[in-house]
């Protein structure tokens, strides 16, 4: 699977706290970025993480970190899902 350029995906600043935000790559720290909109995020950055990692890599990476709780996970999957983002 080939990776997008994170040239023109960026999270709000607000979600990315602790790094340095004009550093921040997208593809190294995938997890990172998915973990923060998931615990954090609104709908609209659902929808930039969807379009940009995809459902299959999303629900990938979830299911190998510990920083998402099963209910979380739970959610997740069906928000992907959903209607509520395309």
């Amino acid at each position: 699977m080939t990776t997008k350029s994170s040239k023109n995906f960026k999270l709000p600043p607000y979600l990315l706290w602790e790094y340095n935000y004009d550093c921040f790559d997208y593809n190294t720290h995938a997890i990172i970025a998915v973990t923060r909109v998931i615990k954090y995020g609104d709908l609209a950055e659902w929808q930039l993480i969807k379009d940009y990692y995809g459902i299959n890599k999303i629900i990938n990476l979830i299911k190998k970190t510990k920083l998402i709780t099963p209910r979380e996970r739970a959610f997740t999957k069906i928000l992907l899902h959903s209607s509520f983002i395309n």
